[in-house]
C-alpha cells in the first residue's frame, strides 16, 4: 500500500497485488468507513486503465448511486492512485453460486443492471461504454445492483484500452474492431445466460435453445439476439432490449392441455369440456378450443343460440368454448390460464401440433380393438412429452385394464353412451379405491 496513506487508513485486505498494480480494502481511521484504494505504476498499461476509470467515475452523475463514487485521485512518486467508495455486498458470481434464485428475481436483478448500462449509454457528456460487464464486476448489495471496474471503459468513438474478458467480450471488441452500445449488449446477454444457466461458453450458447424446458423461451431468444456475432443483428440499444424483456414478461403464461381420442365417439370432446369445467370450479380460469373438423363447438353454439365475443369464444354448459376459427381472424387476447385443446381423433399429422402442449391427455377404451390402439397411441406420445391416459371403462374391466398402465392413468366412469361422460367425470388415479 502507498506510504502516504498509512497515517490516514488502516489496511484491511489485499484484493490484487503485483509489481505494477494493487487493489486494497482500507478503513478511514477518522471517519470509520471502508474504501477501496487502487494504485498503478505510472509507466504501465494498468495506469492508463486506472486513469480512465477515475475519469469516467468522476463524470458520472445520472447513475452515481449505482457505481462507486471516486473520492480522491492523484500521484504518489512512481504510482498513480485513486480512492473509491467501497460497495459492501457480493459479486453476482458469488451471489448466484450461494443462492437459489428463481426466474422472476433473476429478471429483476437483470433489469436493474440494464438500467445502469442504459444510463451510461445516455450520459450527457457522451456515450460511456463499460466494455467489461461480467459477473465479477457486478455487485449485489441487498436489493440493489452496482456496476464496478471501469478500467476498460471508453467514450463511444474512442478505442477501448483493453479487449475485455474472454467469454464476455464481443467479437468486434476482442478483435480490436469498432465498439458501440451493442458491444455492451453482447456482454449483457452473456451475463443473463450466466444468471440462468451458469454457463456462457460459445458452445453452450449455440445449443441454448434446447434448454426451453428450464426457462421461458423469450429469455433464450433474448440471449441469442444479444450474443449475435454480427452487431447489426443484436438489439440496437438497451432500451429495445428492456422493452422486449418487459413485453414478453407481461404476457400471460397459458398452459395448454392437448386432448386426443383413439377413435371416433370415444369422448375426447366431452373429456375436454369436462376438464375445463373442473378447472373452472377449482378457480382456475380455462377455456376449450376446438382443433378438429367435427364442428361440434359450432353446433353447440347454434343449439344454445350463442354468439362469439371479441376473444372468439362463447359460454355454454359451464365452459368457455372457442370453436375452430380461421387463423386470419384478429381476436382480443383472453386472460385464461389454461387452454384445453381438443384434437379429436388421433392421426399422425396432428402429432407435431399435439406435442407442443404442456400436457397431453389420451382418451382410450377397453374393447379389444380400442385397447391395442390405446396402447400404441399412449406409448408413442408418452415418449415425446408429459402424457396422461383417461380410460373410458366399464366397471367390470377397470381394474384389469388399468393394471397395464403407469401411474398417470385414470379411470373414467360413465353412464350409458360415451357422449354422456362429461356429466360425471370421475378421475381416479391408478390404485384409488374411490
Amino acid at each position: 500500500m502507498l506510504a502516504k496513506f498509512e497515517d490516514q487508513y488502516d489496511f484491511i485486505q489485499t484484493f490484487i497485488e503485483t509489481d505494477n498494480k494493487g487493489v486494497y480494502l482500507v478503513r478511514h481511521k477518522s471517519l470509520e468507513v471502508y474504501r477501496v484504494l487502487k494504485r498503478s505504476y505510472l509507466n504501465s498499461h494498468d495506469a492508463e486503465a486506472l486513469r480512465a476509470e477515475g475519469t469516467f467515475l468522476k463524470s458520472l452523475t445520472a447513475v452515481d448511486s449505482f457505481v462507486p463514487r471516486i473520492l480522491d485521485m492523484g500521484q504518489d512518486g512512481d504510482f498513480l492512485y485513486i480512492i473509491e467508495e467501497y460497495i459492501e455486498g457480493q459479486s453476482l458470481k458469488s451471489y448466484f453460486y450461494k443462492n437459489k434464485t428463481d426466474i422472476s428475481h433473476t429478471i429483476i436483478l437483470f433489469r436493474k443492471l440494464c438500467d445502469i448500462v442504459e444510463s451510461l449509454h445516455g450520459n450527457k457528456l457522451g456515450v460511456i461504454l463499460h466494455l467489461d460487464i461480467k459477473p465479477e464486476n457486478i455487485i449485489i448489495s441487498g436489493d440493489e445492483v452496482y456496476l464496478i471496474d471501469f478500467g476498460n471503459a471508453a467514450y463511444k468513438g474512442q478505442k477501448s484500452i483493453g479487449c475485455g474478458t474472454k467469454d464476455y467480450a464481443s467479437y468486434e471488441q476482442y478483435m480490436g474492431g469498432t465498439v458501440d452500445e451493442r458491444t455492451d449488449i453482447f456482454a449483457l446477454g452473456k451475463v443473463l445466460c450466466y444468471m440462468l444457466f451458469n454457463n456462457v461458453s460459445d458452445d453452450f450458447i449455440r445449443t441454448v435453445s434446447e434448454e426451453t424446458g428450464k426457462v421461458p423461451a423469450y429469455l433464450i431468444n433474448i440471449i441469442l439476439r444479444c450474443t449475435e456475432k454480427n452487431p447489426d443483428r443484436r438489439f440496437r440499444n438497451v432500451k429495445s432490449l428492456m422493452e422486449e424483456l418487459t413485453d414478453e414478461a407481461m404476457k400471460p403464461s397459458i398452459e395448454t392441455i392437448g386432448v386426443v381420442g383413439v377413435r371416433h365417439g370415444i369422448g375426447a370432446t366431452y373429456v375436454s369440456m369436462a376438464l375445463v369445467r373442473e378447472l373452472s370450479l377449482k378457480g382456475i380460469s380455462a377455456y376449450y378450443r376446438e382443433e378438429n373438423d367435427s364442428m361440434d363447438a359450432w353446433e353447440i353454439l347454434k343449439v344454445n343460440n350463442k354468439s362469439l365475443d371479441a376473444c372468439g369464444m362463447y359460454e355454454a354448459m359451464g365452459c368457455k368454448i372457442m370453436p375452430k376459427l380461421s387463423d386470419a381472424l384478429l381476436l382480443k387476447e383472453n386472460k385464461c390460464r389454461v387452454c384445453v385443446v381438443d384434437y379429436g381423433v388421433y392421426e399422425e399429422d396432428c402429432v407435431p401440433r399435439l406435442v407442443k402442449s404442456d400436457k397431453i391427455v389420451v382418451v382410450g377404451g377397453d374393447t379389444d380393438m380400442t385397447r391395442s390402439k390405446t396402447r400404441l397411441v399412449y406409448d408413442n406420445l408418452k415418449a415425446m412429452t408429459d402424457t396422461y391416459l383417461i380410460l373410458n371403462l366399464s366397471k367390470k374391466s377397470r381394474i384389469e385394464c388399468m393394471a397395464e398402465y403407469d401411474g398417470k392413468t385414470y379411470a373414467l366412469s360413465y353412464r350409458g353412451r360415451p357422449k354422456h361422460m362429461y356429466q360425471r367425470l370421475l378421475l381416479k388415479p391408478k390404485g384409488s379405491k374411490r
